[in-house]
């Protein structure tokens, strides 16, 4: 699996995932989180750190923008 396929996969079952302090997080309903998932986050998880950190700055990006917009 590549980053956007555990990332859909996780979204389909439920599973949040998210950033802070530069440390990946989850929450999960119970049974989502199998072994053959743990394993495939674990293994890409600095890749999909980076995804979600950059994720993050692009809709803050558009947010600020959209805001200025606003403003003017």
């Amino acid at each position: 699996m590549d980053i956007i396929e555990i990332i859909e996969e996780c979204i389909k079952r439920g599973i949040q995932l998210w950033t802070e302090d530069g440390r990946l997080h989850f929450k999960s309903p119970a049974g989502a989180l199998d072994k053959q998932l743990k394993e495939n986050l674990k293994e890409l998880k600095p890749e999909i750190i980076n995804y979600l950190e950059e994720q993050k700055k692009i809709k803050y990006r558009v947010w600020k923008r959209k805001n200025m917009m606003i403003f003017q």
